[in-house]
């Protein structure tokens, strides 16, 4: 399995696994945060909002990374010669 095809899996699996862990705490405790109710408001409360968007977004970016190379990987487009340099056949 080639290393930026792994790095995107498991960027993508960090990523759900913090995002759901936010999602599923703020939830579970319900927040009035100065008058907002609601997801917005238990997200506020319990302080998980910033960690919820930085982990959703790296699952987003994992998740690009992942079906970039998968689908390279799956075209067989990709073509690594001895000195490194990537060659992209016709």
């Amino acid at each position: 399995m080639e290393p930026k095809l792994l790095c995107g899996l498991l960027l993508t699996l960090v990523g759900l696994v913090f995002s759901s862990f936010c999602f599923i705490y703020a939830v579970m405790n319900p927040w009035n945060y100065n008058g907002i109710n609601g997801l917005l408001g238990s997200f506020l409360g319990t302080q998980t909002l910033v960690p919820f968007i930085i982990s959703t977004a790296a699952m987003c970016a994992g998740l690009i990374l992942w079906q970039r190379r998968c689908r390279a990987a799956a075209a067989g487009a990709v073509l690594k010669p001895q000195g490194g340099n990537c060659a992209v056949l016709p």
